[in-house]
């Protein structure tokens, strides 16, 4: 077994910031909060924080309903997986099939036996909610719509969204399709965390144009972007079974909230609702950052060809937590002993623990920033003979 050394950060360190920071609170645990009013007209909702998917406020956050457009969360993640890994490219030509463009509800009227660059489709699901562009995607990436629902639900499944059916890739209405307000926000929280999301979330009117050269405005369906200060991306949903859904996001400072309402009677009551939450969590709420990957320290290192190993963390981290609160957290350092050479950059040297109220509450891998390579034999020779002639 490796012996270890412990450090305690109590502010030693700039590394880790301050080692008191204020105590994250759900809604119900804290008397100091100021009230949100829980009679949501919503039949479900849920408010997390981005970064951490920590839980401010849940109303019926499992109660299975249909969720309508907002089913293309989950068609927009798996997209944007495929073109980050680069399987995809959003220059490609995408030829639109006669299925595709037959798509009802919303839609941008695509041409069938056309080919559209899948940048403007991506746009047209993400401002317009196209029905039509969904299947082209679907297509694209699976062949067909069902082979994508698979990978729907499968990626479902590998989320932990255990209360979640998928059906169609579009949300029109369908038998046995449904999803949560819990479910929605964890599927949501990973979309964002592709950047590119935003360059098309942000947008609020635009147009497509068609290769016959005809044009269809594209008109946010997501108002919020425009009338919420903050706000920078969110799906809608509305069908007349679901009624009126949004999960939408936005971020003041270094906090980032997603906001999810299901059922609202109207598009009106669906905004207010979803603005209530951001305004909850920005009048009682802040993000702290306790650790940043971007910093460092350096430790000894044994037969390498430099005495000292500079490390950090592998990831940073950030707490929310609540204005009215004052708690301790403590940070604490685990580097292995007698690290030797070779380390390769990346290696885990050992572990950053954080614990509040003495509960751990978060590990992090401590990992090298740098190659150090063994030392040479002509190096070892060197340092021989410079111990002689002292």
């Amino acid at each position: 077994m490796k012996k270890i050394f412990v450090f305690l950060l109590l502010g030693v360190f700039s590394f880790f910031g301050a080692a008191s920071i204020n105590k994250t609170s759900v809604l119900a645990a804290n008397e100091n909060t100021s009230k949100l009013n829980t009679t949501c007209e919503a039949k479900a909702s849920i408010l997390i924080d981005a970064e951490s998917g920590e839980i401010l406020h849940a109303q019926n956050e499992f109660e299975h309903l249909p969720i309508a457009s907002m089913t293309k969360i989950m068609t927009l993640l798996l997209a944007f997986e495929e073109i980050d890994s680069g399987k995809l490219n959003l220059q490609q030509d995408v030829l639109v099939s006669e299925n595709a463009s037959g798509m009802g509800g919303s839609q941008v009227f695509l041409d069938a036996n056309e080919s559209y660059k899948l940048d403007d489709l991506i746009k047209s699901i993400v401002v317009s909610s196209a029905n039509d562009a969904s299947v082209a995607v679907a297509e694209l990436i699976s062949g067909d719509e069902q082979s994508f629902v698979q990978k729907m639900n499968e990626k479902a499944k590998q989320l932990g969204m255990e209360n979640t059916n998928f059906v169609n890739c579009t949300g029109l209405p369908a038998e046995n399709a449904y999803s949560c307000a819990n479910d929605v926000s964890i599927m949501f929280k990973n979309l964002i965390k592709h950047e590119n999301y935003f360059n098309y979330s942000k947008i609020y009117l635009d147009k497509l144009v068609h290769p016959s050269g005809r044009e269809t405005e594209l008109s946010n369906t997501n108002k919020l972007v425009r009338f919420y200060s903050g706000c920078d991306g969110g799906k809608t949903g509305s069908t007349s079974q679901a009624k009126f859904c949004l999960c939408a996001t936005a971020k003041k400072a270094d906090l980032r909230v997603i906001a999810c309402v299901i059922g609202c009677e109207n598009a009106k009551i669906r905004n207010a609702q979803v603005s209530n939450l951001f305004n909850f969590a920005f009048n009682n709420f802040v993000s702290k950052k306790i650790i940043s990957e971007n910093d460092y320290f350096t430790v000894p290192v044994k037969k390498g060809d430099s005495e000292n190993l500079t490390v950090g963390a592998a990831e940073s981290y950030s707490k929310i937590t609540n204005k009215n609160n004052k708690e301790n957290l403590t940070v604490e350092q685990v580097v292995f002993e007698n690290l030797t050479a070779p380390i390769s950059k990346g290696q885990k040297v050992g572990e950053i623990k954080i614990f509040e109220n003495d509960s751990l509450i978060k590990t992090i891998d401590l990992v090298s920033k740098e190659d150090v390579k063994g030392k040479s034999f002509i190096s070892s020779l060197k340092q021989i003979f410079s111990f002689w002639n002292v």
